[in-house]
């Protein structure tokens, strides 16, 4: 029993993906199948503290169960509606016309804009409660 929990253990930890800073994504956010993508190396929400990464992959479970490409009038991985989509085009430069055609990159670069325009986490993700926990340090 010991030898299957510590395979477990092993297969679990080699299949986590893992940012830079060592910050691994947590299991309970990770989900399975066709377009289901995670941030790159390269994300922008990875150079976030660890606690502020973990509330960002809780938005990405909630939101869209992980798919880079989703939905229609709310899109992609934080869906963004298309009107909060193109305010946030008028602030950075280079972003297509909606979410659904954005990099993960891209779509995590609007979700952290909005979150410092907010001073922290606003009516966007009001949904999401359960991602936020009471205090952030």
């Amino acid at each position: 029993m010991r030898r299957f929990v510590a395979a477990l253990l092993i297969a679990v930890t080699l299949s986590t993906p893992v940012s830079a800073s060592g910050w691994k994504y947590p299991a309970r956010f990770r989900t399975t199948g066709s377009g289901v993508r995670y941030p790159s190396p390269s994300d922008p929400s990875r150079r976030l503290s660890n606690a502020l990464q973990t509330i960002f992959a809780c938005i990405r479970y909630h939101e869209s169960r992980n798919h880079l490409v989703d939905g229609y009038s709310s899109q992609g991985w934080y869906q963004f509606t298309i009107p909060t989509w193109q305010a946030a085009r008028a602030f950075i430069p280079g972003l297509p016309p909606t979410p659904n055609q954005a990099s993960g990159d891209q779509q995590s670069e609007v979700a952290i804009f909005y979150f410092h325009r907010n001073g922290r986490f606003g009516v966007e993700w009001q949904a999401d409660a359960e991602c936020f926990p009471k205090r952030l340090d």
